[in-house]
């Protein structure tokens, strides 16, 4: 469900946006820690010289969150993880998509 929020502003000199207040919309959605229902795979790209990380929800549902993908090096011995890329969706369409590291 959308929502909307009207914003008006007055100084403490008095000046202000009444004529017109700033209208702002936006949606609540509750977080789950589900299991993500997705299949993860890899494209190489030779020629630019990077890797598509595709990732593609296995079901109809639709997809609102955020994806981070994460990195490990054996110089760690796989132990730190970083953040390498995090992207937030909120189109409300099933889960398609792709990264292009071009890191590797």
């Amino acid at each position: 469900m959308n929502y909307y929020i009207d914003v008006s502003i007055t100084t403490n000199n008095l000046y202000s946006t009444n004529d017109k207040p700033n209208r702002y919309t936006f949606m609540i959605t509750e977080y789950s820690y589900d299991k993500l229902e997705a299949t993860i795979s890899a494209e190489k790209d030779k020629r630019n010289g990077r890797v598509g990380i595709h990732l593609v929800g296995t079901t109809s549902e639709i997809f609102i969150g955020s994806i981070t993908i994460r990195r490990s090096s054996s110089k760690t011995n796989f132990s730190v993880w970083e953040d390498i890329h995090t992207e937030v969706l909120n189109e409300g369409t099933s889960l398609d998509y792709t990264w292009w590291d071009g890191t590797i």
